[in-house]
């Protein structure tokens, strides 16, 4: 006996209910993916967020401000027009040490800060004169030691004493076409006794006795170089984002395995 091919045992076999299973898994597979990439690019839409990277500055060159605490954060972020911006934030470790005096009179802050760059690439041209949006009274130096941290390609710096930024300073690097902010990740040069760093910052103005020890002068110590290079964790809704699709991926092998479920 012949098969008819238009309605043989194949077709039927796709027609069962274990057909009819399968298909559902391999809809509800394609759902869950459409679901992860739906959640991605939110994530990534253009407005959702600019890659934006963040290290503390958790060492010191003062013994009394112990390694390990985070003093200052940097955080370095695509700005507007192809700039990249950074903010050097104070954290609440040294602000709680400031001269309530100085505080007001905006001689407490942080009165330099050193960056560096690659050997190549794009960001490798930059210059003082693409370091922009400082504030009053700062200048840029070049190949500058931070000390203890090492030597730093460009040192945005202010000699005012009542200049100094609290408890942000912030500036950005425009005139470069094609750099990121992942290419300012470059550590420091030359002798480092503290360690070579991706960043560093001077603040002066802490309060008479604030800080155990004294200075070279004998004299009680009123300002530190910090340094560092360890990253900050992701925000918690990257984490969040990452488990739930995680999750939905999970979700959707589980029924190819199991399609009955």
């Amino acid at each position: 006996m012949k098969m008819d091919i238009t309605t043989g045992s194949h077709c039927r076999h796709s027609n069962s209910p274990r057909g009819e299973r399968s298909a559902k898994a391999r809809r509800s597979t394609r759902a869950g993916g459409l679901i992860a990439a739906g959640l991605l690019c939110a994530a990534l839409a253009p407005g959702a967020h600019a890659a934006s990277i963040s290290y503390m500055l958790n060492q010191s060159n003062v013994a009394g401000l112990p390694d390990g605490t985070d003093y200052l954060k940097v955080t370095v972020a695509d700005g507007a027009a192809g700039a990249i911006d950074f903010t050097f934030e104070i954290l609440g470790s040294l602000l709680a040490l400031a001269d309530p005096v100085l505080v007001p009179q905006h001689k407490f802050g942080i009165d330099s800060v050193g960056i560096n760059l690659p050997a190549s690439g794009p960001a490798s041209a930059v210059l003082p004169a693409n370091i922009t949006s400082l504030p009053a009274n700062w200048s840029v130096d070049t190949s500058k030691n931070q000390d203890g941290f090492g030597k730093f390609a460009l040192i945005p710096f202010t000699n005012g004493a009542a200049d100094r930024q609290s408890p942000t300073l912030s500036f950005s690097v425009t005139g470069i076409s094609g750099d990121t902010p992942t290419d300012y990740l470059v550590l420091s040069s030359g002798t480092a006794g503290e360690g070579k760093q991706f960043f560093a910052a001077h603040v002066l103005g802490f309060a008479s006795g604030s800080i155990a020890g004294l200075d070279s002068a004998g004299l009680p110590i009123t300002s530190a170089y910090f340094g560092g290079s360890t990253p900050v964790p992701l925000p918690a809704p990257f984490v969040l984002l990452g488990t739930a699709l995680t999750g939905v991926l999970a979700a959707a092998r589980r029924r190819v395995s199991n399609p009955g479920v």
